[in-house]
């Protein structure tokens, strides 16, 4: 799953079970996390606010 762009009031009515906020300009950005898997997210910033997330994360299915 991607990052998904929500506004501040919708997390308050969202159920996260596990995952990554990322709050910058007054916009929340979600990912939930896969239930197995290393996840990494790389985030740039200029002047202050994020201009570039970068997922890496990589799932793995258990067998």
């Amino acid at each position: 799953m991607d990052f998904t762009r929500m506004e501040l009031e919708e997390l308050k009515l969202t159920e996260i079970k596990n995952g990554i906020i990322v709050l910058t300009n007054g916009i929340a950005m979600l990912k939930e996390l896969p239930d197995y898997g290393k996840s990494t997210v790389e985030v740039l910033t200029h002047e202050g606010k994020v201009t570039y997330i970068e997922d890496l994360t990589k799932k793995k299915i258990k067998i």
